[in-house]
């Protein structure tokens, strides 16, 4: 993965994201839903990938946080989580820009979040590892990614896309630090009038950081017939998203 050119297409979608996310914003309602079980207070909270506040928003509807950390590959989203902190009365909040994979974290979290963001992670183990030793004995770590069905019809046609996970392969990297909790995983089927509009919906989500130089006119024109002729149904064309949810304790 380039992270550059993925930063790139997030940047590009951050006046767009919130209107096309609606996966993402049924996902984040769940993954907070999942703090129900250590009550609605934190500490000190640090979310990984927060975009454009899509989660940080729904965790202040429901939790309160006395010290919140907001990181993100994009410094260009400070702004918009700024309106978010402000909207949410939350007063003492960081933003902390950057590869959340590369940069210093802070310590002494009692809890940290991240919403459809560790798919994009090289490491994820050595990211675990990591966000342990700068985690409270107790903390909570909840968060999804993506599995090995998502975006299948899209993969399927172009063979490009992410390696993503088994769940199986989730719960063996943490097993090292943390006590699971929750783990869960689901297939959530969108529906689009069209193949165009499945990747009108890439674009405005930001998630095309794959591959922007491989799309020609050839190219366009066969995508769209293969996507027609294999997943098209009487309500129009579907794209699975296969999301995988984890809530653990640190050890």
């Amino acid at each position: 993965m380039e992270k550059g050119l993925i930063k790139k297409c997030f940047r590009r979608s951050i006046p767009t994201y919130d209107d096309h996310a609606l996966v993402q914003k049924i996902i984040c309602e769940k993954l907070i839903g999942f703090l129900n079980i250590r009550g609605n207070y934190f500490q000190k909270v640090l979310e990984i990938g927060a975009g454009t506040g899509l989660l940080t928003k729904i965790m202040l509807e429901h939790i309160k946080v006395r010290e919140y950390i907001v990181n993100d590959l994009v410094e260009e989203t400070e702004p918009v989580i700024k309106k978010v902190m402000k909207n949410g009365d939350c007063p003492d909040w960081t933003f902390l820009p950057g590869d959340a994979e590369i940069i210093n974290v802070p310590g002494n979290l009692d809890l940290v979040v991240s919403g459809s963001t560790i798919q994009w992670f090289t490491k994820c183990d050595l990211f675990f590892n990591k966000l342990a030793g700068n985690m409270n004995k107790g903390g909570l770590f909840a968060f999804n990614l993506f599995g090995k069905r998502n975006y299948i019809e899209s993969r399927s046609l172009t063979g490009l896309g992410l390696h993503y996970p088994e769940r199986e392969e989730i719960e063996n990297m943490l097993k090292n630090h943390f006590e699971i909790l929750i783990s869960q995983e689901e297939i959530i089927k969108m529906k689009f009038p069209d193949p165009a509009a499945v990747l009108n919906h890439f674009r405005k989500t930001g998630v095309n950081g794959l591959n922007e130089s491989g799309w020609t006119k050839t190219k366009w024109i066969e995508f769209i017939k293969n996507y027609k002729y294999q997943f098209l149904y009487e309500d129009g064309v579907a794209l699975t998203y296969h999301p995988l949810y984890f809530v653990a304790q640190k050890k």
